[in-house]
């Protein structure tokens, strides 16, 4: 499991700072998804290129998982990320209060991190084929497949 970094003494000055593995295809596809949805409310950039500048967060802990650094110097890992990331100005907000108030969304959000940063080459075929290949522009492939299912389903119990 990964483990979470709580603060930094070296907080970026202006806006929440959302730390990524650039050499990861599945995460440069949800980045580029999140900044559409979060405009210039985060800057996004890969542990590659900024990991220096925070001393205090031994760069494993960047590749294990995404870091959002808030000005403040809170520090939040994995799942933690992914849903504070949310809580600037997109409809998911919700899911950050409950990361941080349910332990049970808690530990399966973490486990879920856990299992998707495993198996991200799987997970980057998985969300191409459910979404298409631009994430900033998703198509609804999974609809598609999930009406099928249902369709092959009815017709093998019809």
């Amino acid at each position: 499991m990964y483990q979470k970094v709580h603060h930094t003494d070296y907080p970026p000055r202006d806006k929440p700072l959302l730390v990524w593995d650039g050499q990861c295809g599945f995460c440069h596809y949800w980045v580029l998804r999140w900044r559409q949805m979060t405009g210039d409310l985060i800057r996004y950039e890969p542990y590659q290129e900024v990991s220096d500048r925070f001393p205090d967060i031994p760069t494993v802990r960047f590749r294990e998982a995404a870091q959002l650094i808030e000005p403040n110097g809170a520090v939040y890992s994995g799942a933690g990320a992914a849903y504070r990331t949310f809580t600037y100005g997109t409809p998911w907000a919700f899911l950050d209060e409950w990361y941080q108030y349910d332990p049970v969304f808690k530990w399966i959000s973490d486990q879920i991190y856990q299992w998707i940063a495993d198996h991200r080459p799987f997970m980057f075929r998985l969300t191409k084929a459910l979404f298409g290949k631009n994430p900033r522009s998703p198509e609804n492939y999974w609809l598609y497949y999930l009406i099928g299912l249902i369709l092959m389903l009815l017709l093998l119990l019809g």
